[in-house]
C-alpha cells in the first residue's frame, strides 16, 4: 500500500503533448511495462490549454475539483463532477472556456484490453525526440520525410508509436462516449457491514470490474479497502496505515494487498476501481504483430 500527501508532493510543469502549460501533482504512479500501470495527478492546466478531438489506447477517470472543463459535444464537467473517458472513445474538442484554468483529478491506466499505460515520464521523453523530427502545435505532430512528403498525426499517437517502435492500436469501443457522473445527484446507501461507512456507487464499466464512487465515514468508523484501489480523500480527515490523511490525500490499495481507514472527522473519499489485468502478463503483448509506425522514415 502507498500513501502520498499532496503537501509533500511538487506542483510541477511537464512536456507534453498539447497546446499551453500544464502543471501537476504527480500523486501515485505503477510500474512502467505492467498493462495495469496507471498514474494519479492533480493537475493544473492552464486557461489557454486545448486539446483536439482524439481517443487513447487506456481508460481515464476524472474529477473536477475547481472550475468547469468543456468537452465539447460530449458536454461539460462542473466542479465536482466525475467522469470516465474510455479506452477507443473519441472525445472532445477539450478546453477551458471559463478562463480559470482549475484543478482535476487525472487517473490514467491501461484498460480492459490489456493495451498498457505510457508512463508521464516516458511520454515527455519521446516528446522531446518529436521535435527534433517536427513540431507539435495545436496537438498535432507534423513532419516532412525525405520525399518532402507532409505527415500529419495526433501528437500523442505520434509519441506512443515513437516509444513503441510500432503503429498504435485502439480497442474497439465500448462505449460511444464519455460518461459524466454528477455525485449530488446520488444518494447515500449505508453500508451493510460497516457501522458508519456509506457509499455511492456510480458505476462499474467493463467486463473486467472498472468502477468508480465515493465513501463516507463517520468519526470513529472505519471502512476497508478494495484491492486494486486508488482513494482520494476529498475531505476530513483519518487514520491509515499509521499516518493522518486529510484533504488531498492518495492512497493505493495492490492486487492482494488489504487495508482500512478510521475515520477522525467525517471523511469523503473518491473511489477508483481499476481492471484486473494480471492474466495479461501471461499473454503476447496485443500489439507486438502490429506494423512499424507510419512516422518511422522520419525518424530514421
Amino acid at each position: 500500500m502507498k500513501i502520498s500527501h499532496i503537501a509533500n508532493v511538487p506542483l510541477m510543469e511537464i512536456t507534453h503533448a498539447r497546446e499551453g502549460s500544464l502543471s501537476y501533482h504527480r500523486m501515485l504512479e505503477g510500474r512502467p511495462g505492467d498493462p495495469g500501470n496507471f498514474v494519479l495527478t492533480v493537475s493544473k492546466l492552464s486557461p489557454e490549454y486545448n486539446a483536439p478531438r482524439h481517443k487513447h489506447n487506456f481508460d481515464q477517470f476524472r474529477v473536477r475539483l475547481t472550475g468547469e472543463y468543456d468537452y465539447s459535444a460530449d458536454g461539460v464537467m462542473s466542479e465536482g463532477g466525475l467522469g470516465y473517458f474510455p479506452e477507443g472513445t473519441p472525445y472532445g474538442p477539450a478546453s477551458d472556456k471559463t478562463g480559470t484554468g482549475g484543478y482535476g483529478l487525472l487517473c490514467q491506466f491501461g484498460g480492459s484490453s490489456g493495451h498498457g499505460f505510457m508512463s508521464h515520464s516516458e511520454l515527455s521523453a519521446q516528446v522531446v525526440e518529436l521535435k527534433k523530427f517536427g513540431e507539435i502545435k495545436k496537438g498535432v505532430f507534423t513532419a516532412f520525410d525525405a520525399e518532402g512528403k507532409k505527415y500529419n498525426q495526433d501528437s500523442y499517437e505520434a509519441a506512443w508509436e515513437h516509444w513503441a517502435g510500432r503503429r498504435i492500436e485502439y480497442a474497439k469501443p465500448r462505449f460511444a462516449k464519455p460518461v459524466f457522473m454528477e455525485p449530488s445527484n446520488f444518494d447515500w446507501v449505508a453500508s451493510r457491514n460497516e457501522s458508519g461507512v456509506e457509499h455511492k456507487r456510480m458505476g462499474t464499466f467493463t467486463e473486467r470490474n472498472t468502477r468508480i464512487g465515493t465513501l463516507r465515514i463517520k468519526p470513529g468508523a472505519t471502512a476497508a479497502f478494495e484491492e486494486r484501489s486508488i482513494y482520494f480523500v476529498m475531505s476530513g480527515s483519518g487514520q491509515c496505515n499509521g499516518e493522518s490523511c486529510i484533504k488531498y490525500s492518495a492512497i493505493w490499495v495492490d492486487q492482494g494487498e488489504s487495508g482500512s481507514i478510521t475515520a477522525t472527522d467525517t471523511l469523503e473519499i473518491i473511489h477508483l476501481g481499476l481492471p484486473d489485468l494480471s492474466d495479461f502478463a501471461q499473454k503476447p503483448h496485443l500489439q507486438e504483430s502490429v506494423a512499424a509506425p507510419k512516422m518511422a522514415p522520419v525518424m530514421a
